[in-house]
């Protein structure tokens, strides 16, 4: 079934407030609120996944989108962040982890550090995980949908999960080998990409403002009783197990969802919709920009430049909407000036090739 503008509309939203959420998370490491981002914001982005998810039509076509929204996406921020990372390394003394790797070994880095080996691009785990989860879930629905019920790709796809909280995250967590790890974040990717995909009317359906208050009310009581913790998806941590870990995920992205249902009636909500479209430029430079406000904060004389780090920042009432502004919104100027330059190269290069064809 085709997602119409109102749905499109409730996802955009959706995402909007994950990806604020994760600003907000990276900004205050491990904040101390009962409904703490980590308890869900990763697992929504693989259900908002879900919910878009289509059998492939034009493989070609395909192919050439993972290409460039995803491998070579990937490629180019990772080299982009680790120049902006070295200059800023170059200039002050901080805590940042920058680590590239020497000869041929620098090509593997990344995916052997979980992208961690530059943590100003830590979350480039994420775009590799959302992307094998989407690769091989659309692979799978493209071939099986005709000939498997919604109900068992639900099963299949919760088992994987199971399998990976239950059995791949302790293997990883005590041997750390990468590929346990990868394995691991797909197999939990592909459980939650399945959840929206089969349960998205469902979701949808069940999407209010009462739904907002019940969900988030028996996550605040999870907390509240000691029984939920936050998880490390990133790393493989679910020290709640499989029951309770999608329990308290699936409860707060529901509530998302109820909020960003809610929002949808309020006037400024295009605004929100127009963030959610821009959470992969966000996702990909927001710590970046945190770092430069950080440096902004040195110069004024309010941080040392040896306590910064991806992760430690100068936490203040009034500052901190500083630095979540900049982490949004100048994520989406870093992103805005990388197309400006692609396409000034693109169109050069256009009118080059033309002009020799002229000649010749």
């Amino acid at each position: 079934m085709a997602v119409t503008q109102e749905d499109s509309h409730v996802l955009y939203i959706a995402r909007a407030i994950g990806i604020i959420l994760v600003v907000f998370g990276h900004y205050m490491w491990h904040p101390n609120w009962t409904w703490s981002p980590y308890l869900f914001h990763m697992p929504l982005f693989f259900v908002l996944g879900g919910m878009v998810c289509r059998p492939i039509v034009d493989f070609r076509q395909w192919i050439v989108n993972i290409g460039r929204g995803y491998i070579l996406y990937y490629v180019f921020s990772y080299l982009l962040i680790a120049v902006i990372t070295w200059l800023i390394i170059s200039n002050w003394d901080t805590r940042i982890v920058f680590y590239l790797g020497e000869g041929f070994e620098s090509l593997a880095t990344p995916i052997l550090h979980n992208s961690h080996n530059n943590s100003l691009f830590m979350v480039g785990w994420f775009i590799v995980a959302y992307c094998l989860s989407n690769v091989l879930f659309r692979l799978f629905l493209t071939f099986a949908h005709k000939y498997i019920s919604p109900g068992l790709i639900l099963f299949l796809g919760v088992s994987l999960g199971y399998v990976g909280i239950t059995y791949l995250s302790p293997l990883f967590q005590l041997h750390r080998f990468w590929l346990w790890n990868i394995f691991c974040q797909v197999s939990v990717g592909l459980m939650y990409f399945t959840i929206g995909y089969v349960c998205k009317q469902m979701i949808q359906r069940a999407a209010s403002l009462w739904v907002l208050i019940i969900s988030w009310g028996a996550l605040w009581t999870l907390v509240k009783l000691g029984l939920s913790h936050e998880l490390g998806m990133s790393w493989s941590e679910y020290p709640d197990g499989f029951a309770l870990h999608l329990l308290v995920s699936m409860f707060g992205v529901i509530g998302v969802l109820s909020l960003a249902n809610t929002l949808r009636h309020c006037s400024g909500h295009r605004h929100f919709v127009w963030l959610g479209k821009q959470s992969k430029s966000i996702m990909t430079y927001h710590m970046v920009c945190l770092v430069l406000v950080d440096l902004l904060m040195v110069e004024l004389g309010y941080l040392d430049s040896n306590y910064i780090s991806a992760l430690h920042h100068y936490v203040d009432p009034v500052w901190g909407w500083i630095y979540i502004g900049v982490g949004v919104y100048g994520a989406i100027g870093i992103n805005h000036l990388v197309n400006q330059f692609k396409s000034g190269v693109f169109s050069q290069r256009r009118n080059s090739t033309q002009s020799r064809l002229r000649l010749d």
